[in-house]
């Protein structure tokens, strides 16, 4: 049987996360932690909903005291084959000094929709003519697929470019983990554009060791949250009631399995309405 495009993405995206759990070796089961509330809605069952994710690196001096890794560009991978098969947004912003800076973002639209095959019916003249008007739309979807893949990719490799002398910063003095905190939140509680619905998924990368003091934050997204880190402590972060993972690549495995990686909302866990 010929493979649709959209049934190459969603093999595309498996076979990524097959690879990145390969490499890492396994990892073992988190923690049973309770889930941050979220407010779900019913299944989009018209197509994927887009994932929208934050992710908070830390480049302070006491991850080296906790263990816990710096973030890498190949460690964002399985966000890229996300954007590529839902489409979506990631903001990256880090915890230095002070936190309170803008996110570095991209945004990836939604993929084209592929048309679906006609019924058959009894008469030979109609489902040749559906055929013909099918074989149109199909033909116009492999376009305007084709341009879309190919402006992702362009968006992708401006983002990794943004990224990659900011991943290299030596670590600060000072740990402001809350307003890292409160412009991760910001950027997920945005009204998203063109979008009626989104996964949210809120990725902290530190220890939660604050030395700032920054007023405390209440998520206002309503975001899934992860912490992944290499200490038994949370610091600021244990208000999340978030997820906890060791390294960062077993936490994305987490959340490709939530969205689901057949691209049917409907299977993909809980969908938070964009406000």
């Amino acid at each position: 049987m010929k493979l649709t495009e959209t049934t190459r993405c969603r093999a595309a995206l498996a076979a990524g996360a097959m690879v990145v759990l390969a490499a890492c070796g396994g990892d073992s089961q988190p923690p049973s932690q309770p889930q941050a509330e979220e407010r779900a809605v019913e299944a989009d069952t018209s197509g994927c909903a887009p994932v929208r994710i934050a992710l908070i690196l830390d480049q302070t001096g006491s991850i080296k005291q906790t263990r816990t890794q710096q973030g890498t560009l190949d460690d964002m991978a399985l966000i890229f084959e996300l954007l590529r098969t839902h489409g979506g947004e990631c903001g990256v912003t880090f915890i230095r000094d002070q936190s309170n800076r803008s996110l570095v973002r991209m945004r990836v639209e939604t993929p084209p929709e592929e048309p679906a095959a006609p019924a058959k019916d009894r008469n030979p003249l109609k489902n040749s003519e559906t055929q013909v008007a099918y074989d149109r739309r199909l033909a116009d979807f492999q376009v305007k697929l084709r341009r879309w893949r190919t402006g992702t990719d362009a968006e992708i490799e401006v983002f990794r470019d943004k990224l990659e002398p900011l991943l290299a910063q030596g670590l600060a003095g000072k740990t402001d983990v809350l307003n890292a905190l409160r412009r991760a939140d910001l950027f997920l509680a945005e009204p998203a554009a063109g979008w009626s619905k989104a996964h949210l998924w809120l990725v902290a990368m530190s220890d939660g060791l604050d030395n700032v003091g920054a007023p405390p934050v209440a998520l206002a997204s309503g975001a899934n949250a992860v912490v992944v880190n290499g200490s038994a402590s949370l610091g600021v972060l244990e208000s999340l009631n978030a997820l906890r993972y060791e390294s960062l690549q077993a936490a994305l495995r987490k959340v490709v399995e939530a969205v689901g990686t057949d691209c049917t909302v409907a299977q993909a866990g809980s969908v938070t309405e964009s406000r």
